[in-house]
């Protein structure tokens, strides 16, 4: 109930990933930070989009002995960056520079809304690794199955000679 309140009512405009760690030595959990405004909406806009950034890492080692140093991946700046863009972007901007693979994607409400108003960044991010997720063909995968298939009979028929 509580996301579906914030997506309903406070205008949720981000969501951002934070990974295990960050609040070490205190606690290892992953967690996500939420941005909104608490304003009444009349309605809700399922065509309105949420934006998510990913953050890897805060330029510490994510360890209970925190350590600082250049060593460290710091995606801060380009959280800042990305952020200020999104805000240039929705307040009229001509071009949408607030996407940024790996790091962002805008996910529509009415997606989140259909997947029970989960709100983890993963449910959602289009990247895997920094690469679009690409999906294979049905076909292609059925034709590497039956493929399988003829080379196990294969093997079998050359066993039972064997035996």
């Amino acid at each position: 109930e509580i996301r579906r309140y914030l997506l309903e009512k406070c205008q949720l405009q981000a969501v951002i990933s934070m990974p295990a760690g960050v609040f070490q030595p205190y606690a290892g959990v992953k967690t996500s930070v939420f941005i909104f405004k608490k304003k009444p909406v009349p309605k809700l806009d399922e065509n309105a989009k949420i934006w998510f950034f990913n953050m890897q890492g805060d330029g510490s080692s994510l360890s209970a002995a925190k350590k600082f140093g250049p060593q460290y991946r710091n995606d801060i700046p380009k959280l800042i960056e990305l952020w200020l863009a999104r805000r240039s972007f929705s307040e009229g901007g001509k071009k949408n520079t607030a996407v940024e693979k790996p790091y962002s994607w805008f996910t529509p409400v009415k997606e989140i809304i259909e997947n029970d108003y989960i709100l983890s960044a993963n449910a959602y991010n289009p990247y895997v690794e920094g690469e679009e997720k690409e999906y294979r063909e049905p076909k292609e995968i059925l034709k590497e199955i039956e493929g399988g298939e003829k080379n196990l009979q294969k093997i079998l028929s050359q066993i039972n000679k064997l035996l």
